[in-house]
């Protein structure tokens, strides 16, 4: 069974480094995410449950240019060899197209109507800070919201994600592409025309594909608002059911208005993770590294440890007693380089070595 469309989107679209991908980022009437919110990623749609209890001093609004649409790091375009996120747009007014291949039998495309998206984030103190609030009391926190039916109880504490940034787009559209091919790359050609700060795509232009094509503005079921839209399928092409006639194009009318950057595309922020480890060899980890190490290992800013087994008998004091640690990952496959560098200092190590040996 070949994976759905929210899933291919979600593994393409992290390695560009941007924040986690959502595939359903219209807030539908409902609150729009906030940073400091917690919860979850279901079927490709933020979850939200509680609000971290933390007042953040700053918060950063910045428009980010994309230049186009964005395309997942495996697609490339044909003319020139040049990468094809790098200037996809033809001029204005003119009709084009745009040819791609891909080493993969998956990719995936982000068009944004305007071009443009605000990435909001907290300042690296307020990070720091909230981040090790959320460590100190997330399973509490989560403990309390089974009880109260807000989160199911087979939720794991490493899906739970806690909110400190997001790109904001005021319309846009996404698609998942996969290919049955057993050569394991395709290729494929696109209709373009310009459309405001953007392009617009014809999306019944893309052959021998099977996209899992989705707007920004989807409508979902007016009996759960909640829930994602069902989509139709139209000669092979997965389509949005809200306009089933005539040939899908970008940014169609829609009842809905666009013009504010209220719908979340990407997310960035912290979840947990634990592993299982005996004390020293944490503490002999974090000190005995000699270079930088990797960001995956200086997101370990802080640590609990807490104690997985019964106390020894008398006779078997001698045995290293095997703990369970949880530390802060990032959400995002590539976080903030300055604050990663931040959370990997002297101080850092200090507060690592206290914790685990106390």
């Amino acid at each position: 069974m070949s994976r759905p469309g929210y899933r291919i989107y979600e593994d393409e679209m992290l390695l560009k480094g941007h924040g986690f991908p959502v595939w359903f980022g219209d807030p539908y009437g409902r609150a729009e995410i906030e940073i400091g919110d917690i919860g979850y990623m279901r079927d490709g749609m933020f979850v939200h449950v509680m609000k971290c209890n933390f007042r953040f001093n700053e918060l950063i609004t910045t428009p980010v240019d994309f230049h186009g649409p964005i395309y997942s790091q495996s697609l490339k375009r044909l003319e020139g060899g040049a990468e094809a996120g790098v200037s996809a747009s033809p001029g204005v007014g003119v009709n084009g197209h745009i040819s791609l291949t891909s080493s993969r039998n998956t990719c995936a495309m982000l068009n944004l109507e305007e071009g443009v998206a605000d990435y909001t984030r907290c300042s690296d103190v307020d990070k720091e800070a909230v981040g090790e609030k959320y460590l100190q009391n997330a399973r509490k926190w989560i403990a309390e919201a089974v009880k109260e039916r807000r989160i199911a109880s087979n939720i794991s504490i490493e899906q739970v994600i806690l909110v400190t940034g997001f790109y904001k787009s005021a319309n846009w559209e996404a698609a998942a592409l996969s290919s049955s091919s057993s050569a394991g790359d395709l290729s494929f050609t696109i209709k373009i025309s310009q459309a405001g700060g953007g392009i617009s795509i014809n999306w019944d232009s893309v052959q021998h594909l099977s996209p899992d094509y989705s707007t920004g503005h989807r409508h979902p079921p007016q009996t759960d608002l909640n829930e994602p839209q069902v989509l139709g399928v139209h000669s092979g092409i997965a389509h949005g059911t809200n306009n089933p006639a005539g040939p899908r194009v970008s940014f169609e009318r829609c009842c809905h208005q666009h013009a504010d950057r209220t719908q979340c595309i990407f997310l960035r922020g912290f979840r947990i993770h634990e592993r299982l480890v005996a004390k020293d060899q944490v503490v002999e980890q974090l000190v005995s590294e000699e270079s930088k190490p990797s960001w995956r290992e200086r997101i370990m800013r802080f640590v609990n440890t807490y104690s997985k087994t019964s106390k020894p008998p008398s006779d078997q004091s001698g045995q290293r007693s095997s703990s369970a640690y949880d530390y802060l990952e990032p959400i995002e496959e590539f976080p903030d380089t300055n604050f990663c560098d931040q959370l990997y200092d002297a101080i850092a190590v200090k507060k690592f070595m206290v914790r685990c040996l106390s």
